[in-house]
This record gives structure tokens, sequence and C-alpha cells, in this order.
């Protein structure tokens, strides 16, 4: 793959994360003590969870940090380095699918931990920020499979007079 090929796919790999950041994400709703119904319903927006995301290691979840993997894989893919970008790629995937386990976490809903927020299913920015980890593992499978190229100049070929 060029330069330009590889570039083009870490713009669309970022057009999608872009996007996903973008678009409702995660929904909770805010139950009390003493109340069936919940009191409050939160949607955080892509970028809310790029931001507070972190707070999930608090319950357990690391899935966060596939995104600093992931700005990795798009550095290796743009660089053109093959197998770190496969590995890191497939690194992210498994960070991002410990996402899944905190739909049934019990998630403090304020700081005195009186209330309990319940993660409704995944929005569309979750979905966007998989597909960006998808196309990730994607680019890194279409680099890792593309002919070699070789750089260098070509070796000469041996003269009838050298003989």
């Amino acid at each position: 793959m060029t330069i330009y090929q590889r570039s083009a796919v870490a713009a669309v790999i970022v057009l999608i994360y872009v996007v996903a950041c973008c678009c409702p994400a995660l929904t909770f709703d805010n139950y009390y003590g003493g109340n069936s119904a919940p009191q409050s319903t939160d949607t955080w927006f892509g970028w809310t969870a790029l931001l507070l995301g972190w707070l999930g290691i608090a319950v357990g979840s690391v899935a966060w940090l596939a995104n600093f993997v992931l700005g990795l894989t798009l550095v290796f893919l743009v660089c053109g380095l093959r197998w770190a970008t496969l590995v890191s790629s497939a690194v992210t995937i498994l960070l991002g699918l410990d996402f899944f386990p905190i739909l049934s976490a019990n998630i403090p809903a304020d700081e005195g931990g009186v209330g309990r927020a319940v993660l409704r299913p995944p929005e569309i920015g979750v979905w966007l920020w998989f597909a960006s980890i998808a196309a990730a593992f994607v680019g890194a499978w279409l680099l890792f499979l593309a002919p070699r190229t070789s750089s260098l100049p070509p070796v000469p070929a041996a003269s009838a007079s050298a003989q």
C-alpha cells in the first residue's frame, strides 16, 4: 500500500470515529432508594463518553483504553508498520469488547453512592465507535496482505564487460 492509500484508510477510520463522537452513545436511567421508577435519565454523546469514559475503570471496564490503542493503530497504519498495526488493532478489539460487561455493572449515579445508574442498550454512537475499531482491523489486514514493495532502486544487471 502506498502512503496515500494508507492515509485514505486512516481518514475513513477517523471520519467514522468523529461521527461516533457527535452521536448519542450512552443513556443512563438513575434510580434512588425506595423508587421503582427512574428519577432522571442522562444521555451521553460520544464526545462525553470519550471525556468521562475513564470513570468506567471504577466499575471494572477498561474499554475506554481502546481509544488510545486505536490512535496508536492509526499511527502504525500510516507509517506502514504491518505487524504493529495488526497487533495493536487486535488489542483495540479486545479492549473494546470489555464494554459489554458494563451493561450489567452496578454504576453509582451520584457522588455519595446513594443512587444507582442502569445503562440502557447502546445507542448509535457506540456502534459507530465499534465500526471505527472494526475498520482499523480491516485496514490492518489490508496493509498486512498488501504486496510488499521495495523503496530501494533495482539491482543493476551484470554487464558482459565485467567477465
